[in-house]
């Protein structure tokens, strides 16, 4: 297509979009601004619908078979499987050593500070490292960007598993961060390329459950090989590169580059000859609508109208699915200062901040018991072995299942439901009640971790009560809370993850410096209360300042750039 061509196309279309927005605007009384999405037909304009209810579709996708908005539901699914997986296996190997720190206090004849290190280098490269890797994303591509990072990753295994030093330990740890960066913040990217607004929630709800899995099995799975005489603390690490080594072959035949130059599309189709068919039928055509009319009389959101012949039914190309572009995409690197500035941009702006201690101090939540669970559960009167301080990690994980199943699907219904009571717009704000069931069990949760370990409850209810709701919070959260800004702003969606991973890791590396001393002059619940004021209170308060002036926020920012990524 020539330039030309292509912008009488992009003029036209971005004309219809308008006329579209005008239309809803007048009739339904509704300004509509990034994040508001229309998602019930118009007088005069229809959308492409897809899924068993009809569900408009936004973005509207392609005629192209290879838009990976239209790849068949195998090509979507085994593309995120592989994500989740490589997920999974950074938090595995990353979060893991807690219940190896007896082991290495006395390997390496150090403190429990420096100790603590090994996991803090581990989040701070791990939360910075994306300020390069995301625009590189942008540059070369999903695809190459995680089989380089998986080639790293898998090194950075052999490399632990052969260290014979604390400061080799060290390197190699913060090696691993930056490798498992990758896996935190494409997935986002990714569910944003393949998925449409009413999917993304559910698999924002996989994305941590795969994030939050791993920093629990890993712990369970290195405190049992560690405590085997016949492995030791080493075979966990060779462990970890095996997995990862079966799963950079599985990336490299099944994980397509997702990133697509997507032409604009003309998304809607209109009626045509409606007043000749109205003359025809005998009646005439009215074009003013009561605009006091009832949702009853609002096209409804699940109404049966045609999908694209193309959509489900696609595939990648061969270049898509085993390609591997090392040239930079020259359009792309004029961008490149645009990208690396734009994460510190995202600061001002309120919506992202809030997602971003939804992320970050809901997963510190988990952090805090990691780093309080071996001295808190090995000391009297638990005093429980290494294996069976991971074994506590189980309830954790029961908590994050619940968390999975609810989520993501509540956050969906809750906001289909809002749209349905607002004439078919939807605002992103509409996700934020969901935060309410969560914040209270994640609260509950915390409560009882901290006053147990303080007044040395039975370690039961630390473990089911305190360990498994807390589990859900950490889980909820994050998911609904960054939904809600990729919602808002998803050309930025990677840049957004980047600041929610690095308020996240900045605080967390910071934890490993000051957690473990708190703990020992100021009992267990002071440091557990703190990051519950901090993980339920930011929602909470956040959430609420959000649901009345949210849309002012976006509506400060609807003329900026990033709009236009």
């Amino acid at each position: 297509m020539s330039d030309a061509t292509s912008i009488t196309s992009t003029h036209k279309v971005d004309t219809m979009f308008t006329s579209a927005a005008e239309e809803a605007q007048s009739r339904l009384h509704v300004e509509i601004i990034p994040g508001t999405e229309i998602l019930t037909d118009l007088e005069d304009t229809h959308f492409i619908r897809g899924g068993r209810q009809g569900v408009v579709l936004v973005p509207q996708p392609t005629a192209d078979p290879h838009d990976p908005l239209n790849w068949s539901p195998f090509w979507k699914y085994v593309t995120l499987l592989n994500c989740s997986l490589y997920m999974f296996l950074g938090n595995f190997t990353a979060l893991s050593i807690a219940p190896l720190t007896p082991i290495y206090l006395e390997y390496f004849n150090t403190t429990i500070t420096k100790v603590g290190l090994l996991t803090g280098v581990c989040v701070l490269t791990l939360g910075y490292a994306n300020f390069i890797l995301i625009p590189c994303t942008r540059l070369f591509g999903r695809r190459p960007v995680a089989l380089v990072c998986s080639v790293i990753f898998l090194g950075s295994n052999v490399w632990q598993a052969l260290a014979t030093s604390y400061s080799s330990l060290m390197g190699g740890r913060a090696l691993i961060g930056i490798a498992a960066a990758t896996s935190e913040s494409l997935m986002p990217v990714v569910i944003a390329d393949l998925l449409f607004l009413h999917e993304r929630g559910t698999w924002m709800g996989i994305y941590f459950w795969a994030f939050f899995m791993g920093a629990w099995a890993g712990p369970i799975v290195s405190g049992n090989i560690a405590a085997n005489p016949n492995l030791g603390w080493r075979w966990f690490f060779w462990v970890s590169a095996i997995m990862q080594g079966v799963l950079l072959v599985s990336m490299f035949f099944f994980f397509p580059e997702t990133k697509y130059q997507r032409e604009p599309s003309v998304a809607t189709y209109r009626h045509h000859h409606r007043e000749d068919t109205a003359k025809t039928d005998g009646t005439t055509t009215d074009n003013k609508e009561d605009p006091t009319r009832s949702r009853e009389n609002i096209e409804s959101l699940e109404a049966p109208v045609p999908m694209t012949h193309v959509l489900g039914k696609g595939c990648p190309t061969k270049t898509q699915r085993l390609g591997m572009n090392l040239r930079p995409d020259r359009a792309e690197l004029k961008f490149l200062p645009r990208d690396l500035i734009t994460p510190f941009q995202l600061v001002a702006f309120p919506i992202v901040v809030f997602a971003s201690c939804c992320l970050g101090f809901g997963a510190n939540c988990l952090l805090v018991l990691n780093l309080l669970e071996s001295p808190g559960f090995s000391a009297p009167p638990y005093n429980f072995s290494p294996s069976a301080v991971g074994f506590v990690n189980f309830a954790l994980m029961g908590g994050g299942i619940f968390g999975l199943l609810t989520a993501g699907p509540f956050s969906d219904w809750v906001s289909m439901k809002l749209t349905v009571r607002n004439n078919g717009i939807r605002e992103p704000e509409m996700r934020l009640p969901a935060l309410i069931p969560f914040c209270i069990i994640g609260f509950v949760g915390l409560l009882v971790a901290g006053l147990g370990w303080e007044h040395k409850w039975p370690w039961p209810v630390i473990v089911v009560v305190g360990f498994g709701f807390s589990g859900v919070l950490v889980m909820a959260i994050p998911t609904i809370g960054l939904t809600y800004a990729i919602d808002s702003y998803k050309p930025v969606a990677g840049q957004i993850t980047v600041v929610g991973t690095v308020v996240k890791n900045t605080f967390g590396f910071g934890m490993t410096y000051f957690i473990n001393d708190m703990a020992n002059q100021r009992g267990y619940l002071v440091p557990v209360m703190l990051l519950a004021s901090l993980g339920v209170g930011i929602p909470v308060v956040g959430g609420l300042m959000l649901w009345f002036w949210g849309k002012s926020c976006r509506r400060i920012s609807r003329n900026s750039k990033v709009h236009r990524f």
